[in-house]
């Protein structure tokens, strides 16, 4: 037989498929085993975190006050720290006994409270103004109190850890930085996600708290209702952008979770009135 020369089709070489989607296609597939295996060390630093005994956390994390450090400061101000340190003994799970709270004060007009590793309180001064009883701030000290029971800030801390460490492998082995822009701004969703998920489980525990202490729930939305009048309420980011669930959703939770609503309330004490009137002079 003889051979007849054939011409080659044009475009024989040529993948039918766009050169962008299997580019795409390819770091979409390396990006998404990349945040599964950050997710998966994450979330077991998480856990192994948790198995910890609070009495090596205490250790580790040791009051940052030598003893000298209450005979410092306004007398007002230690009159304060020394109130929140009795309401949140008040407020201790007797269940849980080795778990140690320090409670100290930040002069700060913005209403807030937070909890570090090894039960550090801090407390603004906005939060004490915020406040109307005893009732709401032990809503709010409980709160953080739960924070600590739960052991968020030690497991929030090996979490964050772990996903730097993996955003600083990753950008070393990407010169452009874009999986690590991706990646990064999935960790961080992922995160605000599990942030979300403390403070709802820290507000239901610091309602238990309160529940404990004073047999009714009142005031317990006591705060959370004063945040949401002020100015920046309105300004709030979406809610799954924002490292807390939204104001309403924890009124509404709190409220239906809460037993014995009403019930005596509790007045503040007049040092706080005092302490208040010196951080606005």
């Amino acid at each position: 037989m003889d051979y007849e020369p054939k011409i080659i089709p044009e475009g024989i070489n040529t993948s039918r498929e766009h050169p962008l989607r299997e580019f795409f296609l390819l770091v979409g597939g390396i990006s998404l085993v990349v945040v599964l295996l950050v997710s998966v060390l994450a979330a077991s630093a998480d856990f192994l975190l948790g198995y910890i005994p609070v009495e090596k956390e205490n250790q580790w994390f040791a009051q940052r006050h030598d003893s000298s450090a209450g005979d410092t400061g306004p007398a007002a101000e230690r009159e304060v720290e020394a109130y929140l340190q009795q309401l949140s003994n008040r407020l201790r799970d007797p269940a849980r006994p080795g778990f140690r709270f320090d409670l100290s004060l930040l002069e700060n007009p913005a209403p807030n409270a937070f909890v570090l590793p090894g039960g550090h309180i801090v407390v603004t001064s906005g939060l004490l103004d915020a406040v109307e009883s005893e009732n709401g701030l032990a809503m709010v000290v409980a709160h953080e109190m739960a924070h600590q029971y739960h052991r968020h800030p030690l497991r929030s801390l090996g979490r964050g850890v772990v996903i730097a460490l993996a955003l600083v492998a990753i950008s070393g082995a990407d010169g452009s930085g874009l999986a690590q822009q991706f990646v990064g701004g999935t960790a961080v969703l992922t995160q605000l996600g599990y942030s979300r998920e403390q403070e709802r489980e820290a507000d239901a525990t610091g309602l238990e708290l309160l529940l404990r202490q004073y047999g009714h729930s009142g005031g317990a939305v006591e705060f959370f209702a004063a945040v949401r009048e002020l100015p920046l309420a309105d300004d709030e980011p979406p809610v799954f952008l924002s490292t807390h669930p939204g104001i309403d959703e924890r009124i509404d939770m709190l409220q239906a979770h809460a037993r014995h609503n009403d019930g005596p309330i509790t007045p503040l004490p007049a040092v706080i009135g005092e302490y208040l009137a010196q951080v606005e002079q």
